[in-house]
C-alpha cells in the first residue's frame, strides 16, 4: 500500500494531479484555493437567505391602510357652503355699531363689502348646507323672500315659490339696509329680505338679515 507521501518520490512515477498546490508552493495558476471557494459559497448562502427573509417579510405584510382624513379636511366646507360660511364669518368679525364711530376701520368695511358681494352670487331662493367640523356637523341656511309677519323675535319669510321659514332674531343678529347696519326695529311686514344663519333642528337663527330694494329682489 502506498501512502500519499510516497507519490512523486519513486523515480519515473509522476505524482497524480490532485488539484491541490504542492506543499509549501504557490497555488496553481488560473485556480482558487478550496478555502476561498468555500468562503464564497458560505457568503452567498448567507446573502441569499437574508434576501429570502426580506422578500418573505414584504410579501406577507398586509396592505397599507388608507390614511385617516385630517382635521383640516373635515373642518373645511366647500362650494356654496364655503361661500355662505365665509361671508357670515366676515360680517360677524367686521360688524360695527348701528352708528359707527368716525375711526371705524376701513379694512373692516372692505371685508363687509366683499362678504355682501359673495352673498349676492349665492344662487337660489333658499337652501341649506351641512358640513363636518371639529365639533361635529354644522348646518347653515339662507332664504330670499318677503316678510309675512313679525312676532317678537320670530320673523316669518316666504319665498316666491311659497316656501315659508321662520327666522329667530338673536343678540348676534346683524341687520343691514342700504349698505349700512341698522336695527331689527326697522324690519316690517312686506319687506323683501335676505336671511341667513345657523340651523339647529327646525330652528333657524338669523345671523344676518339684509333688507333689499324691491327692484333688486333677486340680489342679496
Amino acid at each position: 500500500m502506498y501512502t500519499p507521501s510516497g507519490f512523486g518520490n519513486t523515480p519515473g512515477v509522476p505524482a497524480p494531479e490532485s488539484g491541490l498546490p504542492p506543499e509549501g508552493g504557490p497555488p496553481p495558476r488560473g485556480g482558487r484555493s478550496l478555502g476561498k471557494v468555500a468562503a464564497v459559497v458560505v457568503t452567498c448562502a448567507v446573502v441569499a437567505g437574508g434576501a429570502f427573509a426580506v422578500t418573505q417579510a414584504v410579501s406577507t405584510s398586509g396592505p397599507t391602510p388608507s390614511p385617516a382624513p385630517s382635521a383640516a379636511a373635515l373642518s373645511a366646507p366647500t362650494g356654496q357652503a364655503a361661500v355662505l360660511n365665509g361671508a357670515l364669518a366676515d360680517l360677524a368679525s367686521s360688524s360695527t355699531p348701528a352708528t359707527p364711530a368716525p375711526t371705524a376701520s376701513a379694512a373692516a368695511a372692505r371685508r363687509v363689502s366683499r362678504a355682501l358681494v359673495r352673498l349676492r352670487a349665492l344662487g337660489g331662493m333658499y337652501g341649506q348646507y351641512t358640513f363636518e367640523t371639529k365639533k361635529g356637523p354644522r348646518t347653515l341656511g339662507f332664504e330670499r323672500g318677503t316678510i309675512l309677519s313679525i312676532a317678537g323675535a320670530d320673523v316669518t319669510v316666504k319665498a316666491t315659490d311659497g316656501t315659508t321659514w321662520t327666522w329667530v332674531l338673536t343678540g348676534a343678529t346683524i341687520v343691514r339696509e342700504n349698505g349700512s347696519r341698522t336695527t331689527a326695529t326697522n324690519l316690517a311686514d312686506g319687506q323683501l329680505v335676505f336671511a341667513a344663519g345657523q340651523v339647529t333642528g327646525t330652528a333657524r337663527d338669523a345671523r344676518l338679515v339684509v333688507i333689499r330694494e324691491a327692484a333688486k329682489q333677486q340680489a342679496a
